[in-house]
């Protein structure tokens, strides 16, 4: 597992910042409400709060695609660890995984899937490698089935 959190150090290391105000979804107006914001503003993806973060109102929708694209190796680190994997695995799985973002509420599938092809264009090659070893490390650990893993590959092509 430590090889994973290598491959992602180095296809991470040149991610920049996304800026304060690409951060979330939400406008200068609503900084005052935007607990996202305020945990995540001037953050390195190394000093990521993972746990208050995940377990925040809307985490991962609240942020932008540059931001999900920044913070996601802090995501996926916490995402095999012990204590993290419970509350960060499935949500990861989920954001992830196009063809799982049906939520019932058209307007709200049309912008997760929207957001997330934005994101995905984001991807540097070795960024895909990476997150493709983290899909395997999930996979070989039982935390996702062979058709759950079959559809984030095919998400995620090299």
């Amino acid at each position: 597992m430590h090889i994973v959190f290598e491959i992602l150090d180095r296809a991470f290391a040149q991610t920049p910042y996304p800026g304060d105000e690409d951060l979330t979804v939400y406008g200068r107006e609503g900084r005052a409400y935007d607990n996202t914001w305020k945990l995540l503003h001037g953050k390195n993806w190394r000093e990521m709060p993972v746990y208050e973060f995940i377990t925040g109102d809307t985490p991962i929708p609240d942020l932008t695609p540059k931001a999900f694209h920044y913070y996601l190796p802090a995501l996926l680190k916490a995402s095999l660890t012990e204590e993290l994997a419970g509350y960060v695995l499935h949500t990861l799985t989920f954001y992830l995984n196009p063809a799982a973002m049906q939520c019932g509420d058209p307007t709200w599938d049309y912008r997760i899937r929207h957001d997330h092809e934005k994101f995905r264009y984001l991807l540097t090659e070795l960024q895909l490698e990476s997150v493709r070893a983290v899909f395997q490390e999930w996979h070989e650990s039982g935390c996702i089935d062979d058709a759950e893993y079959q559809q984030l590959l095919g998400a995620y092509p090299c």
